[in-house]
């Protein structure tokens, strides 16, 4: 990694799910494995935090004169007994409770400026995975339904720092952050707070079919692609006009009859050079069946509240 200007033996972007590793450097990989699930170093030892203590149950072993991973790096071809201390297999423990039941979830990309300016990328649903819950932190996620009544709260970490091994902490003017975030039936709104501070209110729904919208190659339209896109978006932003004073039938009626339509007759059935970015045609589609079902529940829920 000297081509983007790294010269340490490892590095952690806090947040991001990556590491990079000198080769050979066995203990280090853990060690910066470490820090993505927010486990600090522990330089203040000569190679790590002693263990009090320890059991391997795999090989039913009793661990003796072990160090916490999280202390320094071991030299490559070097041998040391790496264990984990208690605080960091607490930490650990913690942050990989899971939601107990999989639904649908959002893969949330953004970056935060010391300014708290707030850039959000590209949304992608994902179906039937449980949540593991981010590292919380001073930033949160507040999940609405459509009467405004929170459903859930997920806290989680945003540092403006990465960690460089063997420099320790290097401040930073952005941070990055990536997590999964329930995507609950009822979902009507999305606000991203630092502490009380509103950084952004969005709705989920329409951010979602405002993305698959640009994901769309420009070779996957029948023609005028720069025209059709647009007018896919204006749809769309009717649509949220619409949400907004929870008129659902008529949001219902443009998406199967208007945009839905659109999307059957200006569409090629074309491939995708990178599914992890791109839609193909009967993604889209599905996706659009998935919003109208979210929003024909809440026709239905409606008319057996009324009634």
């Amino acid at each position: 990694y000297a081509h983007i200007g790294i010269k340490q033996l490892g590095w952690a972007p806090p947040n991001t799910g990556v590491v990079l590793v000198t080769e050979g450097y066995w203990t280090l990989a853990a060690h910066e494995i470490g820090h993505t699930y927010g486990l600090e170093d522990e330089y203040n030892y000569e190679v790590g935090k002693q263990i009090e203590g320890g059991y391997w149950v795999e090989k039913q072993r009793d661990i003796i004169d072990g160090v916490c991973f999280m202390g320094s790096f071991h030299k490559p071809r070097e041998f040391s007994p790496n264990w984990i201390c208690n605080k960091c297999f607490e930490n650990l423990f913690k942050r990989f409770r899971i939601g107990p039941d999989p639904g649908d979830s959002i893969i949330v990309v953004g970056f935060i400026y010391k300014n708290l300016t707030l850039k959000l990328k590209e949304f992608y649903l994902v179906k039937n995975v449980s949540i593991e819950y981010p590292i919380s932190g001073n930033y949160s996620l507040v999940i609405l339904d459509w009467n405004n009544k929170i459903i859930d709260t997920l806290s989680f970490h945003a540092p403006f720092y990465m960690l460089m091994d063997p420099l320790g902490i290097v401040e930073t003017n952005i941070t990055v952050f990536a997590f999964l975030a329930p995507y609950p039936l009822n979902t009507s709104k999305w606000i991203i707070k630092y502490g009380n501070t509103t950084l952004i209110k969005l709705n989920p729904n329409t951010k979602l079919l405002h993305d698959a919208v640009d994901s769309i190659p420009d070779r996957g339209f029948v023609d005028n692609p720069d025209q059709r896109r647009k007018a896919l978006h204006n749809k769309i932003d009717a649509v949220e006009k619409m949400l907004e004073h929870k008129d659902f039938k008529g949001a219902v009626e443009k998406l199967k009859n208007d945009i839905k339509d659109k999307i059957v007759k200006w569409l090629k059935d074309y491939s995708v050079d990178d599914p992890l970015k791109q839609l193909r045609k009967d993604e889209v589609l599905e996706l659009i069946d998935g919003i109208i079902y979210r929003l024909s529940s809440q026709i239905g829920a409606e008319r057996q509240f009324s009634s």
